[in-house]
């Protein structure tokens, strides 16, 4: 497949280009999941891992056809690089930024975020695999949430799809695309997630647990009666 590189900060060699340009050609949207790393690609690099995703567009738009979304997303690429290096320097737990690639392919003109690979399960997928697990991550989770609030990033999509959580209960937050600056107060900021999150968890039929686990681990809430 023809093709021409429009940018490669991350600096990944041509035969690598190749077997990404021949996997995108394969590519189908998968049946819709609750998760940051849904279009996964990953790099292998020597003795190192890396994470491609798809700068595509998603939400009440998903259903349009990949090379419209893949041009839309494009714009979603420069905010999830930008929102990257805002939580690699204030030292929040996400996907290490290593660089972008863009690739023309005729009339296909698609991006890809390129981050350090980092192996885990998003806590959606926890919560139904290993309950108790998933658990045990909402702490660490709390420290994350509380060093985006002090860092006044606010992250539009919060959910436990885009919560990935690794072996050793170490816990990332995904999907940087969706974070603004923002200097609303904590608790209005607080309130905005709780409802995302609980929207999330009964839409995708969700464990109760992560709604009142959330609710009191990560924002304090003594109940969630109050969101019913």
């Amino acid at each position: 497949m023809d093709y021409k590189i429009i940018s490669n900060t991350a600096n990944i060699p041509k035969d690598q280009i190749e077997n990404i340009v021949n996997w995108l050609r394969l590519y189908r949207r998968k049946t819709k999941q609750l998760s940051g790393r849904e279009e996964p690609f990953v790099l292998n690099l020597g003795d190192k891992n890396f994470h491609l995703k798809i700068a595509s567009i998603g939400g009440i738009l998903s259903n349009l056809p990949f090379f419209l979304r893949a041009r839309l997303g494009l714009r979603k690429l420069v905010f999830e690089q930008r929102a990257l290096q805002l939580a690699n320097k204030f030292g929040i737990q996400a996907p290490k930024f290593s660089g972008n690639l863009i690739l023309s392919i005729k009339l296909l003109k698609v991006g890809f975020i390129v981050t350090d690979f980092i192996p885990g399960v998003t806590l959606a997928e926890l919560s139904k695999a290993d309950p108790e697990k998933a658990k045990l991550a909402f702490k660490n989770l709390e420290v994350q949430i509380n060093k985006m609030l002090a860092s006044h990033l606010y992250h539009k999509d919060l959910h436990p799809g885009n919560i990935l959580v690794t072996s050793e209960n170490d816990v990332y937050i995904l999907d940087w695309a969706s974070v603004v600056p923002s200097f609303k107060p904590r608790s209005e900021l607080l309130t905005l997630y709780i409802t995302r999150w609980r929207r999330a968890c009964i839409k995708y039929n969700l464990s109760d647990f992560l709604i009142s686990y959330f609710c009191k681990i990560v924002c304090k809430l003594p109940t969630d009666e109050s969101l019913y």
